[in-house]
């Protein structure tokens, strides 16, 4: 880029204007640049079940941090093509919840503490349900 010249005045600077609207603006278009590359790109990618979950970080004002938008498998379930649920390592367990560490206290609390969750990836937080009690039977039933 070519920089601009005006004549010189007495006691006037030079002003480089196209200098500076690229100090000015370049900064904006770069930020801009990087989070419009960004946007589609997942923060973390979970594969569960032989499905895989594209998983977004959204900020939570109250904490001031970022935080993953997990999917809510209690409010719209999820079935792997067997039938098993998908399931979310803190979610509740339900009532077959067993804990394989404290035989004296069946109920394990979490999912994540369940004997019947199984992940694919460690520490992932999506995991399956392979409690049959929990499995959908018939095509019917996972189709709904």
């Amino acid at each position: 880029m070519s920089k601009l010249h005006f004549p010189k005045r007495k006691n006037s600077p030079i002003i480089d204007y196209a200098n500076l609207l690229q100090r000015i603006f370049m900064p904006i278009f770069r930020k801009e640049w990087h989070l419009m590359k960004q946007k589609n790109k997942p923060d973390k990618i979970v594969r569960a079940g032989g499905k895989e979950f594209w998983l977004y970080r959204y900020y939570e004002e109250s904490d001031g941090s970022y935080i993953l938008d997990l999917p809510d498998f209690d409010e719209s379930p999820e079935y792997t093509g067997d039938g098993r649920p998908f399931v979310l390592a803190v979610q509740e367990s339900c009532g077959y919840g067993k804990d394989d560490n404290d035989p004296d206290n069946p109920d394990p609390g979490d999912c994540g503490c369940c004997g019947w969750f199984h992940r694919d990836e460690p520490h992932a937080p999506i995991g399956v349900c392979m409690c049959n009690a929990m499995k959908r039977e018939n095509k019917e039933e996972q189709a709904i």
